[in-house]
């Protein structure tokens, strides 16, 4: 689809404000790349959809330029169609961040869980675990997930709380890290070995993306 109009409570407009939002113009807030260029991808209906849904949003993402990929979504399990289209975007340099899932000790949510991707959980105020974000193994990095100010709408703020909200926290921090070093590194792995793989970028220098799931 080429509509991109934000449904889901404005979950995409909040997620793609932590990491986007324009800075140094005293309004509202700024995001933590505020030069980054948004690559907006819808793979839901509302607030739900199915795996193929974001396995096409992940290759098109892969295959359209995208260096970074910010996943504020979460499945309960895995199938063979998502699992290989994370592979493919891994394999093809582009970085991939997810929500760990708000699903406390009931562990991490797929595409968080798959080694490629990085799992973000939630951090409060206090700089302690949320209480709804998945604790365990497959955990990465944490970030704040608790009444998060962003960008709702097209010109509203609002709250938002949720490794969702997590999640491009990161998301803009690898950003910044592409920005000044695109070249290094490129093949990301969170789990099974090594953090990144330093090594010559195979795709021509651009200026880093994101891509909106949800």
């Amino acid at each position: 689809t080429t509509d991109t109009t934000d449904l889901c409570s404005n979950h995409g407009t909040m997620t793609a404000g932590v990491i986007a939002a324009a800075g140094n113009d005293a309004v509202g807030i700024a995001g933590i790349d505020w030069n980054t260029r948004i690559l907006p991808v819808v793979v839901l209906n509302g607030c739900s959809g199915v795996t193929s849904w974001f396995a096409q949003g992940l290759t098109w993402a892969t295959d359209h330029g995208a260096n970074v990929v910010n996943c504020s979504l979460q499945y309960s399990s895995s199938t063979s169609v998502m699992e290989i289209a994370v592979q493919y975007a891994n394999q093809s340099g582009v970085a991939i961040v997810a929500a760990s899932g708000n699903t406390a000790d009931a562990g991490v949510t797929y595409p968080a869980k798959y080694p490629e991707v990085i799992a973000v959980g939630s951090l409060n105020a206090a700089d302690e675990i949320s209480s709804t974000s998945a604790i365990g193994e497959g955990v990465d990095v944490e970030a704040p997930g608790v009444n998060v100010l962003s960008t709702s709408g097209l010109n509203e703020y609002a709250l938002s709380s949720g490794t969702s909200i997590a999640a491009p926290h990161a998301t803009a921090t690898i950003a910044l890290m592409h920005a000044a070093a695109p070249r290094i590194p490129c093949k990301w792995q969170s789990r099974a070995g090594a953090r990144a793989e330093c090594r010559p970028c195979a795709r021509s220098h651009r200026r880093c993306r994101s891509s909106r799931a949800g």
